[in-house]
């Protein structure tokens, strides 16, 4: 179990709010959540994170950074 908040900035929970997650950091979370949170947010990158020829724009920037600190982590 980890807690999480902590890890993120405004504009990453703010994601994590769009997908369905408030976290906090009074919550150990598990690996099992960890992962559907990564899950939620890969496909929150796909339908938002993409803009004109398929170049990351501002929002995937923001999925992106949140991946990569799932990956230091875990």
């Amino acid at each position: 179990m980890k807690s999480l908040r902590s890890h993120f900035n405004q504009k990453q929970l703010d994601v994590f709010q769009k997908v369905g997650y408030e976290l906090s950091d009074e919550k150990d979370y598990s690996d099992d959540e960890m992962s559907d949170m990564e899950e939620k947010i890969s496909v929150y990158f796909q339908m938002h994170g993409l803009g004109d020829n398929d170049g990351v724009n501002s929002t995937g920037q923001i999925c992106e950074s949140i991946m990569d600190i799932f990956s230091e982590i875990n």
